[in-house]
């Protein structure tokens, strides 16, 4: 069995030839051409976008009154952009996994995230990629373009049907010392926002009461940190939530409509005396947090309070059918053909996936903008424990936390909470369209391929004060943890850690070269050392292969195939519902490893090779045993044969 697999693993490990074992054990490029061109994008060397128009230079705050400059924008208008970690988009990273959050069902690629006619697409399809049931996008500005206080301005329109179960679009914020769907980044982190020294709290990582929170990570002593979860929307059907409410006659009202919701989820969380319970609301006995404003249809979010170390403030609101994208009719025929010359070539996606009039045409006094149709989320808060955090979809208020709703609380007997903040970490944003039952308990086929479209993502601060759009700000420092913890957030490797593992994997090498060898010319026990050796190797190999799995990187990633002779890459085909057809990019090995290298990856691949090399000599050894075993029969036999012989004759002599 051990043969079959070695020979399997090295057809997979190999079949780049010789340059690309070069590649994996010197770091040299496996081909002088790569495929992987830098996208153009608009942009004028700043974080606007030079296609925003010049009219939303400029606003005012919903809720307090303030003039507000743009700091950053994305209008998306630039056709065909991609977003994986190799086209170096300089605000948005699609990332390639399988997100395990939240019992995501899809696998997501960056094949499934790019620009149309002004928007951004996240196209999800049940039709399944790798090893996941169905295949979706994923894009964040984790490291890139973050926010420490101002206004998120997102123009949307949903993925799927009304009311419609199984797709979770979302828009939503993270602090920038965790990455998003990668929870070992997250450990101890999310979703404290807490700046005060309590050692009879557990679980905070980077607490207020350390002077040294992590060498050389340029942290700053005495500061709690965190990584704060806001999230600005997130949709679900709207009966699944009322009707795990105590207010069941909501499912009636709401009935084949989607909700959507609006959290933030802080730590620590409540005593639990002042937590209601899931589904009911609040009470005189458990009394939730004061200075909690709810809009003219939102009411609080009742279904979920938080988790065992965290709360969950929120609310929930219906929204109407005209929020969602518009079925898609598919072509056929000659109106395809049309279509598709009309559409023209799209970042590598089949162009008969789009309809010319899919989005509907608009009318003729229609400004000219890219967000036509769209409906306008916004987010305007002011961090620290006086702060304030608003939602508002299309102006009108949806939900207002404040400082004061997050102030100390203390319940005789019953434990007590400190004071909370309004995120003062530098947050960034993430735009997803995850599947999971954990919400709705079932899926729709039907409403797939489905589209999430943005029109515009803009970032506001205060004219008075000053631009706040770095990711690592000196005040709240994240670089050098990430750097420090780069095996956690899916980052490659540094030079020094890849060039010691390379290091080991040659004398290693040699080690199992030279003992191929003593096999030859050694006894048995020499044999069985070898196989324990390969045994300890597959044996790692595997164990860090399971790591990797839990870090999220698929282990489909390590055996992709190589680049073809011609420079361009391989690909595959994703077949949607309607006979649409996505080309699916398969990245080379070097490319996929420097998108998701983790160091249980690197100890993966590499050991696998290692194991093979030992077994092959281990192999080797036991054939030349056996061959020599069969000598040895043979010679036994015909011995055995002569003394018969020879005992026939000694009665005639």
């Amino acid at each position: 069995m051990f043969a079959c697999l070695s020979l399997s693993l090295s057809a997979h490990a190999f079949s780049g030839g010789p340059r690309q074992l070069q590649s994996w054990l010197f770091g040299w490029p496996e081909s002088d051409s790569s495929s992987n061109a830098t996208s153009s994008n608009a942009w004028d060397g700043s974080l606007i976008d030079v296609d925003t128009p010049l009219e939303e230079l400029e606003t005012v705050g919903l809720g307090d009154g303030e003039s507000y400059r743009l700091v950053m924008s994305d209008e998306f208008e630039t056709e065909g952009r991609r977003f994986s970690e190799v086209d170096r988009d300089p605000i948005w990273t699609a990332v390639a996994r399988h997100d395990p959050t939240n019992g995501n069902l899809a696998y997501m690629t960056p094949q499934m995230v790019s620009t149309h006619a002004g928007a951004l697409e996240i196209y999800t399809t049940n039709t399944g990629f790798r090893a996941s049931r169905y295949a979706s996008g994923s894009v964040q500005s984790w490291e890139k373009a973050c926010l420490q206080g101002g206004i998120v301005d997102v123009s949307f329109s949903l993925p799927g049907e009304p009311g419609a179960p199984g797709v979770w679009p979302a828009i939503w914020m993270l602090g920038n010392l965790g990455r998003a769907t990668y929870p070992l980044s997250n450990d101890g982190l999310w979703p404290f926002s807490f700046g005060a020294c309590d050692r009879s709290l557990g679980g905070q990582v980077l607490s207020a009461c350390s002077d040294q929170p992590a060498r050389g990570s340029g942290l700053r002593p005495y500061q709690g940190r965190g990584v704060p979860e806001v999230d600005l929307l997130e949709a679900r059907p709207c009966a699944d939530i009322a009707a795990a409410s105590d207010r069941p006659a909501l499912a009636v009202a709401h009935n084949n409509l989607t909700c959507g919701i609006t959290t933030f989820q802080v730590a620590p969380r409540l005593p639990g005396r002042l937590r209601p319970n899931h589904g009911s609301f609040p009470s005189a006995r458990r009394p939730w947090y004061p200075n909690l404003t709810f809009g003219r249809r939102s009411e609080i979010d009742a279904l979920w309070y938080g988790g065992d170390h965290f709360d969950s403030l929120g609310a929930y609101f219906p929204l109407s059918p005209s929020y969602h994208t518009p079925p898609r009719t598919p072509h056929s025929g000659a109106a395809a053909a049309a279509a598709a010359e009309a559409a023209g070539s799209y970042g590598g996606f089949g162009s008969s996936l789009f309809d010319a009039g899919f989005f509907g045409a608009p009318p003729a006094d229609a400004p000219p903008r890219s967000d036509r149709g769209l409906s306008h989320f916004r987010f305007e808060y002011e961090p620290g424990a006086d702060g304030f955090m608003r939602w508002f979809l299309d102006g009108s208020l949806v939900f207002e936390a404040t400082g004061e709703s997050l102030r100390p609380r203390r319940v005789p007997g019953g434990g007590h909470v400190g004071q909370r903040l309004v995120p003062e970490e530098p947050m960034y944003l993430i735009i997803s369209a995850a599947v999971s039952r954990v919400f709705s308990g079932r899926i729709d086929q039907a409403i797939f391929p489905t589209v999430f479209r943005i029109g515009h993502v803009r970032f506001y601060q205060r004219a008075s004060g000053r631009q706040r759009t770095s990711c690592s700000p000196p005040d709240h420092p994240t670089a050098g943890w990430i750097a420090q913890h780069w095996w956690a957030n899916g980052k490659q490797a540094p030079p020094s850690v890849d060039k010691l593992l390379r290091a080991s994997v040659l004398l290693s090498g040699c080690v199992a070269a030279l003992g191929a060898l003593a096999l030859l010319l050694s006894e048995e026990h020499v044999r069985l050392a070898l196989a324990l050796l390969f045994g300890a190797f597959f044996c790692a190999a595997l164990a860090s292969a399971g790591l990797a799995r839990y870090l999220g990187v698929s282990p489909d990633d390590a055996w992709l195939g190589p680049q073809t002779a011609g420079g361009d890459s391989a690909t595959s085909s994703l077949t949607l519902s309607a006979g649409v057809s996505l080309r699916s990019h398969v990245w080379n090995l070097s490319a996929e490893r420097a998108r998701a290298a983790s160091l249980a990856r690197l100890f993966a691949d590499r050991l696998v090779y290692l194991a093979c090399v030992v077994e092959a000599a281990v192999v080797g050894g036991l054939l030349l045993t056996i061959l020599s075993e069969l000598t040895l029969c043979l010679a036994t036999a015909f011995s055995v044969s002569l003394l018969a012989l020879q005992a026939r004759a000694l009665p005639r002599l």
